[in-house]
């Protein structure tokens, strides 16, 4: 069935069943359906996902004419070929980017639907997930089926260590009044702070362990950190 009517069909069918009565977790579920549905509708009917003026035009009045394509063909004048042509394509388009998603809403997985509905259409951007830099210095993306995924916890360690959101919870576990005059010690030029500066330094270039940083701190009676 066409990505056009498959939308238009589980609309219909999730507002006839918000118009029985159903048990509080079946109509709960069945409201996250519809305003995740109505999401779709709203970006099925900006077409920003057909890049060319004139295919939005059409698609846009073939769609409003209840899928009319005589109709539709006489009015632009083109042949009922070309417009064929025309919806198959933009039906394609729209159906890699929002038929996973449907797939999902329709079985009930909304959440995972409404991730994969932001992925597919790009509101989310997975780049963005991670600090600034991070992905520059990793390998290029490239397919590799031969990768034995059941053995990557250090890899998934690290790409979630890497991550923005990771960050933010770490920051929210630190003291912030040490945090704020270690950061202060390393950044800012303060000559009082020369030799803690310096061990700051050897600690974040590799050459002191944590361990190392700390006991220096307590035997110049510095900081208990």
């Amino acid at each position: 069935m066409i990505i056009f009517r498959r939308v238009e069909e589980a609309f219909r069918t999730t507002k006839s069943n918000l118009d029985t009565q159903l048990p509080e977790e079946e109509l709960a579920i069945e409201l996250e359906k519809m305003r995740l549905l109505s999401k779709i509708i709203s970006y099925i009917n900006s077409y920003q996902w057909l890049k060319h003026e004139q295919t939005r035009i059409k698609i846009r009045e073939f769609l409003q004419s209840s899928y009319r394509y005589q109709e539709v063909a006489q009015k632009f004048g083109v042949t009922l070929n070309s417009l064929q042509v025309s919806v198959s394509y933009a039906a394609k388009k729209l159906e890699k980017q929002i038929g996973t998603a449907l797939d999902l809403l329709l079985s009930g997985e909304i959440e995972a639907a409404e991730r994969e509905f932001l992925l597919n259409t790009g509101q989310t951007v997975p780049s963005t997930w991670f600090l600034d830099g991070v992905l520059e210095r990793l390998p290029q993306p490239n397919k590799k089926v031969s990768a034995d995924l059941s053995v990557s916890e250090r890899e998934l360690r690290f790409l979630k260590l890497m991550t923005k959101k990771h960050i933010e919870e770490m920051v929210g576990t630190l003291d912030q009044d040490r945090m704020k005059h270690l950061l202060y010690i390393l950044l800012q030029n303060d000559r009082s702070f020369i030799s803690e500066r310096e061990i700051l330094i050897r600690f974040l270039n590799g050459e002191l362990d944590v361990k190392q940083v700390v006991q220096r701190f307590k035997n110049d009676n510095i900081y208990a950190i």
